[in-house]
């Protein structure tokens, strides 16, 4: 593990590998902190998932009579409807014989009706099928034998109702299991009932609107964050491997010279690194136009002479490098004359300080070797 954390701070560098381990680390606890010491606990659904009228009179007729057990369905304004009930042990753990109240019954109660007839159509737990026996204790409650009730099992029932027309049944569970402070009903929810798109957003107080903006807000940024890290991550992955690609190119062209310090074949491979094969043809291009090249050479040996007069006032910072302790007023005047703006733009030409180019008595001689070192290495790089 140490060497994996080792090779991806060596790959991905300093702050930017603090930051994605912050955010992987992050991650990781979320994950430990909710999965592993999360209590798991015992829960039972009752669930709706569907309703219908067995018969869907909308008109009453004057010949028509419909009768059931002896009422006059339509004649007493009354309904029959069925609904499809599904119970589930959706908690975590399974529920066991001991687990119920030995004072209660197990099952549930219509309110607003009549329950005629319960029955059970279907179970994933063969047990369940043997064992459930849902029985109608009285014309409003079905009673089940407390069973095992494992965890994810689940069975469906079909119960008969009567009611008034214009009373909808309500379902209620009945009986206490440990663990499980209370059990509400399900129902499915209409069209009709549903609130406009709208009015569902506003739903709440001002402080409701107020978490949930900040909730929001955390949610993006931390997406962000970690997008950010993300691209940041492979852009130094993909910079690192191209320039390591680059160096085993130049290593291949020009030999083990181009490893050596302040040698030809070294700064060569440096600018192909740093900049490319296109910043080494900018290079082929100055080295024949010589008017250009005076030009620069002037220029370089101008801030040179700046450089050297800032040595008398400077103090260089050991950690960062930066000049220190320097009249602001002397340095502008001094970059201003020169057309630069800090003191970091000063130009560095390692080929003129290495003397591979000079200028003498208003002619430019450039190093002969280092010319065709340039010529070759551009040419095997596009072959």
């Amino acid at each position: 593990m140490q060497k994996m954390i080792g090779w991806l701070k060596k790959k991905v560098g300093g702050p930017t590998f603090w930051g994605v381990l912050g955010v992987v680390g992050m991650c990781v606890t979320f994950v430990i902190g909710y999965y592993f010491p999360h209590e798991r606990k015992p829960s039972i659904s009752f669930e709706i998932t569907n309703e219908a009228n067995v018969l869907d009179v909308h008109k009453p007729l004057r010949d028509l009579t419909i009768r059931f057990r002896g009422k006059d369905i339509q004649g007493e304004d009354l309904n029959l409807r069925i609904f499809t009930i599904r119970i589930e042990n959706a908690g975590g753990v399974d529920i066991l014989e001991n687990h119920y109240s030995s004072y209660d019954i197990w099952g549930f109660q219509i309110r607003n009706g009549k329950i005629i007839e319960v029955r059970l159509i279907d179970s994933n737990d063969n047990n369940i099928k043997r064992e459930l026996n849902p029985q109608l204790l009285k014309e409003d409650t079905v009673q089940f034998r407390k069973i095992i009730f494992d965890r994810r099992a689940f069975f469906t029932l079909e119960v008969l109702v009567l009611h008034p027309r214009n009373t909808l049944p309500e379902l209620i569970p009945c009986g206490k299991i440990g663990g499980i402070p209370s059990t509400i009903a399900a129902y499915p929810r209409s069209d009709k009932s549903r609130k406009p798109f709208l009015l569902e957003f506003l739903h709440g107080n001002i402080l409701i609107h107020a978490v949930r903006f900040l909730g929001y807000l955390f949610t993006v940024a931390l997406f962000i964050i970690a997008v950010g890290f993300l691209e940041v991550t492979i852009e130094r992955l993909r910079k690192n491997r191209k320039t390591k690609m680059r160096r085993n190119e130049a290593k291949k062209i020009l030999g083990i010279e181009s490893l050596k310090e302040r040698s030809k074949s070294k700064i060569l491979a440096d600018d192909y690194v740093f900049g490319g094969l296109e910043k080494l043809k900018q290079l082929q291009a100055l080295l024949e136009d010589k008017e250009k090249l005076s030009k620069k050479i002037k220029k370089y040996k101008k801030a040179n002479k700046i450089e050297k007069l800032l040595v008398e006032f400077k103090d260089i910072d050991p950690k960062s490098k930066d000049v220190v302790d320097v009249p602001d007023f002397y340095i502008d005047m001094m970059l201003i004359e020169t057309g630069y703006k800090s003191y970091k733009d000063i130009p560095k030409i390692d080929f003129v300080k290495e003397g591979l180019i000079r200028e003498e008595n208003g002619k430019i001689i450039i190093d002969k070797k280092f010319k065709n070192l340039l010529d070759r290495f551009i040419v095997e790089l596009e072959a």
